[in-house]
């Protein structure tokens, strides 16, 4: 049975991917090539005279430092009145923008013949732009960015600068990964000699795997795209989703931000093939909550609805987590996200409990500071800190009440710190949750690795510091007698002349020996 996973995948570049089990993923810009970028979502001025400042590796920021305060022009040398400093910043701030060449959206001049994506999942999406302007246009962007995502992807494509523009530019999506099943928004951009610019109408591409046939099932915010043809799995998949949403709203009053997208392939081993090189093959399920999507792979028949239940409850908490939390400095530790998505999964997984008695007996258990971050590598210990998770959101809830949960959820969505987060919504540091979660499993506490619970009534005779050193001293002794006996018997401890190996041979017998050897080498 695949593992059940949060991979959140940051919008890399150049052949970048990072996915891990609960954790946070920010807009990632890592190792982009000089003709592209990637920048904060941005909207054409709508002032002629205010720049547009897209964040293009290279370009120069002017920045206004402090105005100079210098005597105003013309006065005599008797005059001592001078403007206010701001007052000359601001006067001379106005007489650089008037000043400066305006980077303002053209008067529409440009006849848009052409505006196509096809997608060739999952190596491209190719881009067709065919266009005729009434002046030469210098230079040539693609922007393109999926829905929902802060984050606008520029790329500058090769073109031949000109009036006529003919250009179809193939995007490698392989390097430059998306999940399938978003809506993606592009547009063309042109620039001209003056540094004016026109944008092409947006245009929206459904970024959908094209290797199978998808059969669309919605209801209220979900929309299910199912590789199954059989309707009643796509049907079972949007039941699901809607049950784990109403769920998750009558326990805390959370409501679902959507639409919600959700990719169910025919297999496990569909969906591998649709995520990232690399990819970990226990991965039965991804959610990207900045994005509203979740991709699974739940093979239809026996079982699949079980397996539906199992997979999509866990990763819709993950998303409606990640929108209670939302706040622009950190996100929910993993012991909370984790804990949650596991604890109100409609389908148990069978390993947590025997794993946790067994940490829990043999006093192995993981501190709860110790999961505030990523999970370990090693499987076992992963497993564990599901099991912990879980426990803990467990203890939260059903001692604290559900209301305390509530609580932690909305503290966190004012990005405070994990530890004042505890303290404000539960009354009690982390290390003190820690030990109340332990208590109540009746955990015994840390051992050691390798301890033993009884203590020798009498130490062992070698722990006798007296005795140590008569063993020691007699040691010696006996190596070097040993070592004088092996020299004496050895062939090269007594020379042709019957000198021992300890006397030193005169220089004589030494050129005959290098003599004699260098002879039988020549033969």
């Amino acid at each position: 049975m695949p593992i059940v996973v949060r991979l959140r995948f940051p919008l890399l570049e150049s052949g970048h991917f990072t996915g891990r089990a609960s954790f946070e993923a920010r807009p990632v810009r890592a190792g982009i090539p000089d003709y592209e970028t990637f920048a904060g979502e941005f909207d054409p001025p709508e002032h002629p005279r205010r720049r547009e400042w897209p964040a293009c590796v290279g370009r120069e920021r002017t920045t206004m430092g402090p105005a100079r305060q210098a005597p105003w022009p013309g006065r005599n040398e008797r005059t001592r009145w001078q403007l206010p400093a701001p007052l000359v910043a601001a006067l001379l701030t106005l007489l650089l923008v008037l000043s400066s060449p305006p980077l303002v959206a053209a008067e529409s001049g440009v006849a848009f013949r052409q505006l196509s994506a096809t997608v060739a999942f999952p190596e491209a999406i190719e881009f067709t732009l065919d266009a005729r302007a009434e002046r030469e246009v210098t230079r040539l962007e693609l922007l393109y960015s999926p829905a929902f995502s802060p984050v606008t992807t520029v790329v500058r494509p090769p073109f031949q600068p000109g009036r006529e523009l003919r250009v179809l530019y193939r995007r490698d999506m392989l390097t430059n990964y998306l999940p399938p099943g978003l809506d993606i928004h592009y547009r063309w951009r042109l620039h001209f000699a003056d540094e004016s610019w026109v944008d092409s109408p947006e245009q929206t591409l459904l970024y959908l795997d094209q290797r199978y046939s998808w059969v669309r099932t919605e209801q209220g915010p979900v929309q299910v795209f199912s590789a199954v043809a059989d309707p009643s799995h796509g049907q079972a998949a949007l039941r699901v989703t809607l049950a784990t949403i109403d769920r998750f709203h009558n326990a805390f009053g959370l409501e679902i931000e959507g639409p919600i997208r959700v990719v169910v392939y025919g297999s496990q081993r569909d969906l591998l093939s649709a995520l990232p090189p690399q990819s970990a093959e226990w991965i039965g399920g991804i959610a990207q909550p900045e994005l509203r999507l979740i991709v699974t792979g739940v093979s239809p028949g026996a079982g699949a609805e079980t397996e539906l239940r199992r997979v999509l409850s866990h990763e819709v908490v993950h998303l409606l987590v990640a929108q209670a939390t939302r706040n622009p400095y950190n996100s929910p530790p993993a012991w909370l996200d984790e804990g949650l998505a596991t604890y109100y999964q409609e389908v148990e997984d069978a390993r947590f409990g025997p794993i946790l008695e067994r940490a829990v007996r043999s006093g192995r258990l993981l501190p709860v500071r110790a999961l505030n971050s990523s999970f370990p590598v090693d499987p076992e210990q992963a497993l564990l800190s599901y099991a912990e998770s879980r426990s803990v959101v467990q203890f939260i809830v059903e001692q604290l009440g559900e209301q305390r949960m509530a609580a932690l959820l909305q503290v966190f969505r004012e990005g405070v710190s994990y530890d004042e987060a505890v303290q404000r919504a539960l009354g009690m540091t982390l290390e003190e949750l820690d030990q109340a979660w332990k208590a109540w499993l009746g955990y015994p506490g840390d051992r050691v690795a390798g301890s033993l619970d009884r203590t020798p009534a009498n130490p062992p005779a070698s722990s006798n510091p007296s005795l140590l050193l008569i063993a020691f001293v007699a040691s010696l002794v006996l190596v070097s007698m040993a070592w004088r006996w092996v020299r004496a018997r050895s062939p090269r401890g007594r020379q042709p002349d019957g000198r021992t190996g300890s006397e030193r041979p005169s220089d004589s017998w030494l050129n005959h020996h290098s003599a004699a050897g260098e002879t039988e080498a020549h033969g």
